[in-house]
């Protein structure tokens, strides 16, 4: 009696070719070196990491950095709050998108950058809970 039909998956195991079995005649492709896995737009943006989330653009007030309403923003809750980068905060228990900008002596702001670029700065900046930091965005350009 075979013993990989004994223990469960075993059999799968046995049945699959692995690359140790496989005996590879005349040369070797060059092109094999240089090979890539399929493409995966998960792992590229870290998809599935408890601090990677999806969020749903509900307004314009990024128009100026190119995030538009319905835009879906991939957005790490451990990135670094850095100069020039777009964020989520809480402001009176309120979601916001904004962008983070520091002025000549190192103090940083927060500001909303319409579509021809004017600055508007948030007020009630007192008590501000950055939320996360946005990594990617993804736009529909279908029709």
């Amino acid at each position: 009696m075979n013993t990989a039909f004994l223990t469960p998956g075993r059999r799968i195991e046995r049945l699959c070719l692995s690359p140790e079995k496989l005996k590879i005649t005349g040369f070797q492709s060059p092109a094999g070196d240089h090979e890539q896995g399929p493409l995966s737009i998960d792992e590229y943006v870290g998809l599935g990491a408890p601090h990677i989330w999806l969020w749903i653009a509900d307004s314009d007030v990024l128009a100026g950095l190119g995030i538009y309403q319905h835009d879906v923003l991939v957005v790490n809750r451990t990135g670094k709050a850095n100069p020039g980068r777009a964020a989520i905060v809480i402001i009176d228990n309120e979601f916001k998108l904004c962008s983070i900008l520091t002025d000549t002596e190192k103090k940083r702001s927060l500001v909303t950058i319409d579509r021809q670029g004017e600055c508007q700065h948030l007020a009630g900046q007192d008590d501000v809970v950055l939320w996360g930091i946005i990594d990617f965005l993804f736009r529909d350009l279908r029709p």
